[in-house]
Parts: structure tokens; sequence; C-alpha cells
């Protein structure tokens, strides 16, 4: 495969901090954009900033955006808008049909605890990653109230069982965006006259460009900052509904977080912000942390995010708790119920291949990324007595790879279901697949060998630094790593030896107990602030 650079330079990376900060205190009337931008204490600019500097600025500034035509720009911002729309208000009316989370109104009514915690779980896997963990300790079904924010059904349709939670119903709430019209509407004045400042801003600073950054910025005029409007004015309502000591979340670049993050500072809320993915170098939207503590994994990671900027003290080393389980942990019975629910033969390895969706620091764009995943789907057609197990990303539509397994018809690719449970595939594997995903980290703490696909030329991802991971850069030679890692003593005693290295270095104790230091830690903010 023809090589081809991620856009991960640095210098993209640093301009668009520098770009998002410049636009922000662009003068207005007196005042910087970021602070004429404010609605009920909660900056729209600073709700998008981290996103626009690590996911929208460096597409244009690395020259990768891909030249769309008037209907696919219409289909993209009609898939952009319509969609969340549609899920919110199904999500909604399932609640309401199976009583499945409370209202607003009576959210005050809900039981009290000793510790008000409100949990921001706007995406399914929020409510698996961080809360599911926390939910068997004895002292946070005894001392901690926990307030979701988001929907129980579509908890439940993600595979969420746990009833321990007090779901708030959606997020997005109409009748009180009425009650606040004529203060959203001076908003949403002031919107129009921000877009015509960034503009000329625009202009002066990249003219050649200038059309590219407003064609993104475009979108969030028209749709998103009005969304943002109308979560501003459900978090209010939600705060001080539920009274919280504490809010918590998985995401501070979501600009639905954010909002409530911004909100907690102005209002003297603690915020914690729980990592779940894995810090790259280039992980600029951590310059951009709105919370006063964020527990992350272990020491490389406060290295690197002292390195990028972030100040040492909102830093906590906890690990993740959604690990805990997988140390030490090789389930032999996950190999058969793996098995069994897809339909694999007896006596097949299995290599579990985690696929990745299209992001700015990710693919060199959208065709490069389908290219490398049929790589990685042809390859089946050369293992012998091996399956291909396809675990697609939460952020992937399924869709993409049935069609791809349909085209390439491979008897011996098995594409798991939407909702299967990535940490069972991992404990059945022999053998683990990704680009630069979390999962080969989890991989590694499951004491499973990882292969680091890397078609694109890009610098080397610290899994295989660390020696903990192997990398291959053709199609040949993912096939000789995989065949070394099954088979070769010496390649199985080096990658064992990498594995106990990287799990010292990044996972802190990986002793199965970050669970019950992230919870000392909620106690300890949430104290503080009562």
């Amino acid at each position: 495969m023809q090589k081809k650079p991620l856009i991960n330079n640095d210098a993209v990376f640093k301009e668009a901090v520098f770009l998002v900060r410049d636009l922000g205190n662009a003068k207005i009337t007196g005042v910087s954009l970021r602070e004429y931008l404010q609605f009920k204490g909660v900056s729209l600019w600073e709700a998008i900033a981290p996103f626009l500097a690590s996911s929208v600025f460096p597409l244009v500034l690395g020259r990768q955006k891909e030249k769309r035509d008037l209907r696919r720009n219409l289909l993209n911002v009609l898939h952009k808008t319509a969609k969340p729309y549609l899920k919110h208000f199904r999500d909604r009316v399932n609640d309401r049909l199976h009583k499945q989370s409370v209202s607003l109104e009576d959210l005050d009514k809900s039981e009290n605890g000793n510790i008000s915690i409100l949990s921001l779980a706007f995406e399914p896997r929020h409510y698996q990653e961080i809360f599911a963990p926390l939910l068997d300790h004895p002292e946070v079904k005894n001392c901690f109230r926990l307030v979701v924010i988001g929907s129980r059904y579509r908890a439940r349709q993600e595979g969420f069982k746990k009833s321990d939670l007090i779901f708030v119903e959606d997020s997005f709430h109409y009748i009180l965006a009425k009650e606040n019209k004529a203060e959203a509407r001076l908003i949403l004045r002031k919107l129009k006259k921000a877009k015509r400042v960034l503009q000329k801003r625009l202009r002066e600073r990249y003219p050649a460009s200038q059309r590219l950054f407003m064609q993104e910025l475009s979108n969030f005029f028209i749709w998103e900052f009005q969304s943002l409007i109308r979560q501003i004015i459900v978090a209010e309502k939600v705060i001080g509904k539920a009274k919280p000591n504490l809010i918590v979340s998985g995401d501070d670049c979501d600009p639905r977080a954010r909002v409530y993050f911004l909100m907690a500072k102005a209002k003297n809320i603690p915020s914690l912000l729980v990592q779940q993915g894995v810090a790259a170098a280039n992980a600029v939207e951590w310059l951009f942390l709105s919370v006063d503590k964020a527990a992350i994994f272990g020491n490389y990671t406060k290295q690197l995010l002292e390195k990028l900027g972030v100040e040492t003290k909102k830093l906590v080393i906890t690990g993740q708790p959604r690990f805990d389980h997988l140390v030490g942990n090789n389930d032999a019975d996950a190999r058969g119920s793996v098995a069994r629910a897809l339909g694999i033969p007896d006596g097949q390895k299995i290599v579990l291949f985690t696929s990745q969706p299209n992001a700015p620091a990710a693919f060199f764009s959208e065709a490069v990324r389908r290219k490398a995943i049929e790589t990685i789907y042809r390859l089946a057609a050369e293992l012998k007595d091996t399956v291909l197990v396809v675990k697609p990303h939460p952020d992937e539509k399924p869709e993409f790879h049935q069609q791809l397994g349909r085209e390439l018809k491979l008897r011996n690719v098995f594409i798991t279901p939407k909702r299967s449970n990535t940490h069972e595939l991992i404990k059945a594997c022999d053998i683990l697949i990704t680009f630069h995903s979390t999962t080969a980290l989890e991989a590694i703490l499951a004491s499973k060998p990882v292969i680091i696909a890397n078609f694109f030329g890009n610098d080397k991802i610290f899994y295989v630094e660390s020696q903990a991971a192997v990398e291959a850069c053709s199609e040949k030679e993912v096939l000789e790593k995989i065949e070394a890692a099954l088979h070769d003593s010496k390649t199985k005693e080096r990658l064992k030896a990498g594995r106990e290295r990287f799990v010292t270095e990044h996972i802190y104790n990986a002793d199965g107990g970050a669970g019950q230091r992230l919870i000392n830690l909620m106690r300890e903010m949430a104290v503080v602030s009562k």
C-alpha cells in the first residue's frame, strides 16, 4: 500500500490551538469573542474550542480537506443534524413509554444519598466504561447518589443492565427552551455578529483557506450553537434540581459535556474528567481542560500531558476502572462463548481486528481508511486454521463492514454485532490487530500479543516503542508478525517482557484497584464541596 502521512504533524496541531485561541480573543464591542458569546455563564466558544483544535482545524491546516459538491454538503449537514434529533426523540419516547428515566421536575423527589454525583453519559459507551465498573462497590451503593444525564433506554439497548443509576429524561428539553426564548434570541443575534468578525479575522490570517474554515464553522453557526444554547438551558435546570456535589464525565472534548463543566466552574461545583482513551502526543484537546481534576491512566500520561502544558495539579493517577477485571483474568469460558455466538468452528485460532473510524489524527482521508481496513480483511485469505474476527468501532456504521464482508466473500471473516462485549472478545482471541486503538492497551493488560498496522508511514506509536506490541507496515509484514507472535518462542518472550514494562509505565498499579482509587478521589472532591 502506498504510504501517506497522517495529519499528525505537531506544527499543524500547534497552529490549530493558536488559531482557536486567536479567534477567541478577537474583539467585539470591546470584549473578546469568547466573552461576547457567553450565555448563562457559559462561553459557547469555549464549549467548542477543544473540538475545533483537535478535529476541525487540523483538517484545513493540513490541506487534507476533501472536495465536496453541493449535494454532498447538503447530505452531510442533514446527517449531522437530523440524526441526533431523531435519536433523542426516539430515546425520549421510549423512556416515557417504558418509564425508564425520571423527568427534570421529579429529579429533586428522587431518593437522596450522602453525596450527589452528576454523571454525564451522552454516549452509551460512557455507561459501560466509567460507571458500570463502579456500581458493584458497596461505597457507591450506600453513599453516592448517581444521577446520569442520558437515556436509560439507550443504555439498555447497548447492553447496560445495572439499575442503580437515576437517569434523567432526555437532554434536549424544548419546553425549557421556550421558557428562555427572549435570552436565547439575544445570543442568536450575537452569533450573527460573531460570524462576521470571524470571517474578517480568517481572511486576514489565512486568505487562501478562509473559505474552507468558514465552511466548517458554518455548521456550528447554523446548527451546533443553537443545540448548545438549549443544552445550557437544560444544564442550568438539571444542576439546580440535582444539586450535585461533583460533576463527572469521560469526555471534556464533547461540547455537551463542556457545557456542564463550564457551568460547574461558574457555580463553584467541583468537576472531574475520567480518562477513557490513550492520550497521544498531539492530544491538544487536553490544553483546553475545563475540569478541576482529571483521573488519568498512569505516569506516561502524566508526563505527556505536562509536556503539552497541562497543569500538574489537575492530574491525578488512578488507573482506569474498566481495566480492573482484565488484569490477570483470561477467562477460558470467553473463547467458547464467543465461538458459539459467531459460529466459529472448533480448533481455529482467533485473530481479532478492532477497527476505527475516520478522524484527523488517525487517517489521511476516508479513502485511505477504507483501503487500510480492506488490507486487513484480505489477510484472512492467507490465514490457515485461523479466523479473523472484526469488531467495528462504536462510532462506525456496522453496514460498512457488512458490505465489505459481502464484497470480499471471505469465509473465515466474522463481523461481530454492534453491541458485542469488547473485553470478552479480547479474552477470547489469540492475537489482536489494530491501528492505534485503546483496545491494544486492553489486550496488553490481558496478556495478548498485539500487532499495530502502520500502513501510512507515521511515527511509531508508543505501544511499539515500549516493545509491548509489534509493528507491521505492509500486508506481508502483518502475516509474518502473526506467524511469529503465535509460534516463535523468542517473539513471545520479547512481547511478554515488553507488556510487563508497558503495564508498569502506563497503567500505574495494574492491581484491579483503579475503581477504588477513583471512588476515593470522587469522595474527596465531593466532600470538599459540601
